[in-house]
């Protein structure tokens, strides 16, 4: 009892103290704010005045900062002020007009009132395009946030919104604008995956070694293509399922590329099936027991011209087939199907007690149970709560042949995010069970008008085996360079250290010799000592900082760009880039904006670009047919596409066998109709030519 007593009051009496520190802490923050506020109230009428340039130590400040108000702010009448001095560290400045260095210290100036101070504020829109500037005073800590809420500020007033900054509040079209968390936005940047969309380019990876996560295949499920076009990217093998071979109008199909160097491990699967194009990846690739069958689809959409109603039942008989080479598949594109949360797996409640107790083993079933091992939550989630039609046929699909939806469930996309800009899920990323062990990321990116004008992108990265000698054509290493480390003066004395001594005294030793004649010095003597030089001092550099070879894949290439991608286009680049390097930074709605209108621009620039282009070449062809047939021909030639001659002799044999089929046909039936004419000659000539064999036949037989 006396134990359980005392520690009852040791608990009270820490619980009391845990109170009065809070409560303190509370009183000290309650200070601070009021410290802050006074401090505020004491600078209300102070003014900043940058790049005015020191004269001497012995200037009179004042007189100084009478005349800039006369001379530079166009001031009639001179305000009269408490007092004016220099404060802060000395800058060099450099002057708009002669380009010439200077330099500065801020002069903070305190007015006798409010209202001469705000005069003097409203006079310095006069040195706008000057190096000189005039600013409120606040305290440091109210510096800092006006320093985080400033790019907010220029940027809302950029695209011509009502904004006020008032001390340290930021109010747009008159709300408050908070900015987002900066610890949220420090944990967003580490991730991998925005720091590839903040650089804008993906990260470049490893292309040896066992486990090494790669993206080298891309796809796109819907294209706007036809046989005449032709898909050319350097480094990249594209495929194409058009729905027409011939088209003015563009619409439908399907498509997907992979980098050149994995020609050898990406086949294409022809199938008869329109709504999806098969594709298989080798199994050493991504290190599994059977090759990985993936298949690009494209449903269209309800209540419109290509409505296929078996789309998903042609699929599932094209997908059985596929399981006879593969169990393990990957099914990603545009369904067209919103499923809402729905379950696409049976589950036991699903069947009735006869079934379940004549089942030996449910899992055999249902591979529900490998999400459960890998922490995969069974429920998805979704933010399009919406079911439709395809989206009911969908579920029964992935039921019937245990394939399971990625979309809000996994890594990245656990909320289900939406895949258009409607806020509708129609694409998704679904496989079976036994892949998901080496899928790495997975996310629902965002929205951008140079990739689709409904749908957002999806990334899909699997974990693969990339070795050095699967990528020859595209790994060249250079065995003969070494790069050493970055020079870290905290491994000075490490690098003193390392330095061979008796390389050194023997060098010395050299250089003594040679001292001591002068006529044994020549330029190869010379050249001789550098190098003994520089080789010491290397090889303490390599021992201190360590080596690293670099091979020539992560070397920047340049890349003849399209002759459409003229000034302007760079430019509209340029400016996207920008933007989104500033959402991907501060992460607000104010630079999403931006981001979307620059992406705008930059579409809108190339597609101009492209159309005037197109048709200069179009009125140029014409201007040459004639007066210059030569310059015509090299610009024609230059558009044709390779044409791949390697034709089999049986293909050719068989291509001229089915086009000259119907000529045989109606060779046969021509030789039937004369046939037919001949029969239904005269009776005199038919019993003539009946009788002659006749005659001859008892001619024989008599003799």
């Amino acid at each position: 009892m006396t134990v359980t007593s005392s520690v009852s009051q040791l608990q009270a009496g820490f619980n009391d103290m845990s109170l009065d520190v809070d409560n303190l802490k509370s009183d000290l923050s309650n200070l601070h704010d009021k410290h802050l506020d006074l401090q505020t109230r004491s600078m209300r009428e102070n003014l900043v005045f940058t790049g005015l340039p020191l004269t001497n130590e012995t200037e009179d400040t004042e007189d100084l900062l009478r005349q800039f108000m006369r001379n530079e702010m166009k001031m009639d009448s001179a305000i009269d002020f408490h007092r004016a001095h220099r404060f802060g560290k000395e800058s060099s400045v450099k002057d708009r007009q002669n380009r010439n260095l200077y330099n500065t210290r801020p002069i903070v100036c305190r007015f006798k009132n409010f209202k001469d101070r705000e005069q003097v504020r409203y006079a310095a829109s006069a040195l706008k395009g000057t190096h000189f500037g005039v600013n409120e005073q606040f305290p440091k800590e109210i510096n800092d946030r006006r320093k985080i809420l400033w790019p907010y500020f220029k940027e809302a007033k950029s695209q011509k919104r009502k904004v006020h900054l008032k001390k340290d509040r930021l109010f747009i079209d008159g709300a408050e604008f908070i900015p987002p968390d900066r610890s949220d936005e420090a944990r967003m940047e580490t991730n991998e995956r925005q720091l590839y969309i903040g650089r804008g380019a993906r990260p470049k990876t490893s292309t040896h070694g066992l486990n090494n996560q790669t993206r080298n295949t891309g796809r796109d499920p819907q294209t706007k293509l036809d046989d005449l076009d032709d898909i050319s990217l350097e480094n990249f093998t594209f495929y194409c399922k058009n729905r027409k071979k011939f088209s003015n109008y563009r619409s439908g199909g399907l498509a997907f590329g992979h980098k050149s160097s994995l020609n050898n491990y990406i086949t294409p699967i022809d199938s008869n099936c329109p709504f999806v194009f098969w594709f298989k990846i080798c199994k050493k690739l991504v290190q599994l027991p059977q090759d990985l069958i993936c298949g690009v689809i494209y449903i269209p959409p309800i209540n419109t011209l290509y409505t296929a109603d078996d789309a998903i039942s042609e699929i599932e008989i094209e997908l059985h087939n596929m399981y006879k080479d593969s169990q393990y598949v990957c099914l990603f594109g545009d369904f067209n199907s919103r499923t809402g949360t729905l379950a696409d797996f049976y589950d036991i409640d699903d069947f009735d007690d006869t079934f379940v107790n004549e089942l030996i083993d449910f899992n055999e079933f249902s591979e529900i149970g490998i999400l459960d091992d890998l922490g995969i939550p069974r429920k998805r989630n979704s933010q399009d709560q919406t079911v439709n039609t395809y989206g009911r046929k969908l579920i029964s699909f992935c039921k019937n042949n245990n394939i399971f939806i990625l979309n809000g469930r996994f890594l990245s996309d656990k909320v289900g995010n939406p895949t258009s800009r409607n806020s509708s899920v129609v694409d998704y990323v679904m496989g079976s069970a036994n892949i998901f062990h080496k899928i790495v990321d997975f996310e629902i990116m965002q929205f951008s008008n140079l990739y689709s004008d409904i749908h957002k992108p999806i990334f899909l990265q699997l974990d693969c085996n990339v070795k050095t000698d699967m990528l020859k054509e595209n790994t060249c290493i250079r065995n003969n360079e070494k790069y050493i480390g970055k020079w870290k003066h905290e491994k000075s004395t490490d690098f003193k250290s390392n330095i061979n001594r008796d390389e050194v005294n023997d060098l010395l030793s050299h250089i003594l010799e040679i001292h001591d004649d002068i006529s044994k010095v020549d330029q190869n003597s010379v050249n001789e000592i550098v190098t003994n030089v520089t080789k010491i001092l290397l090889d303490s550099a390599e021992k201190t900082f360590g080596v690293v070879t670099k091979d020539c894949s992560n070397s920047k290439e340049e890349y003849n760009n399209k002759e459409w991608f003229n000034h302007d286009c760079k430019n509209s680049r340029r400016d996207y880039r920008k933007s989104l390097r500033l959402y991907k930074h501060y992460g607000s709605n104010i630079f999403k904006v931006r981001l979307r209108n620059s992406e705008k621009m930059y579409k809108k620039t190339m597609d101009d670009s492209i159309r005037l282009y197109n048709h200069d070449l179009k009125k140029k062809m014409k201007e040459l047919r004639m007066k210059k047939p030569r310059d015509f021909w090299k610009i024609f030639n230059k558009f044709k596409r390779p044409v791949n001659n390697d034709i089999d002799i049986k293909q050719f044999y068989d291509f001229f066998k089915e086009m000259n089929k119907d000529t045989l046909n109606r060779a046969n039936i021509e030789l039937d109709n004369n046939f037919d004419e001949e029969s239904q000659t005269s009776p005199k000539e038919n019993n003539d030519t009946v009788s002659r064999p006749n005659k001859r036949s008892r001619t024989s037989s008599s003799s």
